[in-house]
């Protein structure tokens, strides 16, 4: 060995930096990097979207006691309105809601449905009317829109002073 060449060598591993070393033919030996797949293997999976025959699961999340399924993404939410995306089939999204839905009105539009002041399958207490609509986008994405319906008020003015409010109301504007 020359004495350059040791001293580098020596410099190398007194240093204890990885790669100094020199292959037989002087050239430099190369760090091993990280196969692609075994830096695959180690990301999270991404949770299934179906169970074992085919259904669509649940995500855990929930919109007035009503589970929502996965692979929804949220695209507009308001108090009272929830509004989501997916690229799920829209069979399925609409098998989904129809099993966890109790209703006596649902409304076909199209490939798509309304599912009418329908409540969450059970849910106890508190329980929120909802419509829930199920409609295609196109482009293999289907919309969900969850509206709940507010209850009527414990205790509603009679009739006679609603009329009377109204008409007092309308003569403001004659």
């Amino acid at each position: 060995m020359h004495a350059s060449r040791s001293g580098a060598v020596l410099l190398c591993a007194a240093l204890s930096l990885g790669g100094c070393g020199d292959d037989a033919d002087g050239s430099r030996e190369a760090t091993p990097a990280v196969p692609q797949e075994e830096a695959a293997a180690r990301a999270p999976a991404p949770e299934p979207l179906y169970g074992p025959g085919g259904e669509l699961l649940g995500s855990g999340r929930r919109v007035a006691g009503l589970e929502l399924p996965r692979g929804l993404e949220a695209e507009r939410e308001e108090r009272r309105r929830h509004v989501f995306r997916t690229r799920v089939p829209l069979t399925k999204v609409q098998r989904y809601f129809g099993t966890r839905l109790v209703t006596g009105q649902v409304d076909s539009i199209g490939d798509g449905a309304i599912y009418r002041e329908a409540t969450p399958q059970g849910v106890r207490g508190g329980v929120v009317k909802m419509d829930v609509s199920i409609l295609p986008l196109g482009q293999g994405l289907a919309r969900v829109e969850i509206v709940e319906i507010l209850p009527p008020p414990p205790n509603p003015p009679p009739e006679s002073q609603v009329l009377e409010r109204y008409r007092r109301d309308s003569q403001m504007w004659d």
